[in-house]
């Protein structure tokens, strides 16, 4: 299959140049712009500046003829001293909540050309957003202030550990960082996160503790095999539900491990080796007879 070198990218029409330009989508759909000198806002040297304002997509039946029509029209308001109704009805639009920018931020991922571990890391940004994020859903996206986020952290801090907070205040800067390249602010509040953080474990299971969990799930197969391999290898949810049996070496009592932590940090051999006793052994080899 030939893709698209186009991508991800403005290109002029062919038939009206720099008047209609094309914007390629990840998922095949086509969004225009209207490109315009704008007589109303000029350069240090006098000259007006170049602009392009979205018309709207092909999945919602806008062609080029039509924004060329609405170009047209932009034109000559702005040449009689006239606001042209298309750039009222944006600034209509651009006064939108944090709802609504949320959504546009994750769509921007989504339709990104995404491997495994960052569809896994945009699932935990939308849990966080959903949890902890969800105050600001009907607020103005540019009547968000210090003092609000400066609120939420403190307030996320008395039922939270601190490198949580931090996973929250960075994906709110994250979703108004992505407002401010659509212009639909002209200010970030900046966002303080928390430093010094200690993230290490405080403690692990003891053995008596361990006995009790093995003898509550001691009925559930599944779950059975599924603690025992977490406790044995050490592996992150993810990673103990993404066991192959072609992953297991019976004859060594080794297993080979994704470490999507690692991948998602961008590591290039994200794999680590664990290992489990003889009693797990032959419970395994039941387990995955046939």
């Amino acid at each position: 299959m030939i893709q698209n070198k186009n991508i991800g990218k403005f290109c002029n029409s062919i038939k009206y140049g720099y008047a209609v330009q094309l914007y390629h989508k990840q998922n095949g759909d086509i969004v225009y712009y209207a490109g315009y000198h704008d007589q109303t806002d000029v350069d240090s040297n006098g000259k007006p500046k170049r602009k392009r304002i979205k018309i709207g997509a092909k999945s919602e039946g806008i062609t080029e003829v039509r924004t060329k029509r609405e170009r047209d029209a932009l034109v000559v308001a702005l040449r009689m001293g006239a606001t042209p109704s298309i750039l009222l009805n944006k600034q209509r639009i651009d006064v939108i909540d944090f709802k609504n920018l949320s959504d546009q931020y994750f769509n921007y991922r989504i339709e990104k050309d995404l491997n495994q571990a960052d569809q896994k890391n945009i699932k935990n940004d939308q849990s966080i957003l959903k949890n902890h994020l969800s105050i600001f859903f009907r607020c103005e996206i540019n009547s968000i202030t210090n003092l609000d986020i400066e609120k939420l952290k403190n307030h996320k801090l008395k039922e939270l550990a601190p490198k949580t907070v931090n996973n929250i205040l960075t994906l709110l800067l994250a979703i108004l960082n992505f407002a401010l390249e659509q212009n639909l602010i002209k200010y970030c509040p900046k966002i303080k996160k928390l430093t010094g953080i200690d993230n290490q474990r405080e403690r692990y299971f003891n053995q008596d503790e361990i006995k009790l969990i093995l003898e509550k799930i001691k009925d559930e197969i599944i779950l059975s095999i599924f603690v025992k391999l977490s406790l044995s290898t050490g592996g992150r949810l993810e990673t103990i539900r993404a066991i192959k049996l072609k992953d297991i070496n019976f004859s060594d009592r080794t297993i080979s491990l994704i470490d999507f932590k690692g991948r998602a940090a961008g590591k290039n051999n994200a794999t680590y080796t664990g290992f489990f006793k003889q009693e797990l052994q032959d419970e395994l080899q039941n387990f995955v007879k046939g």
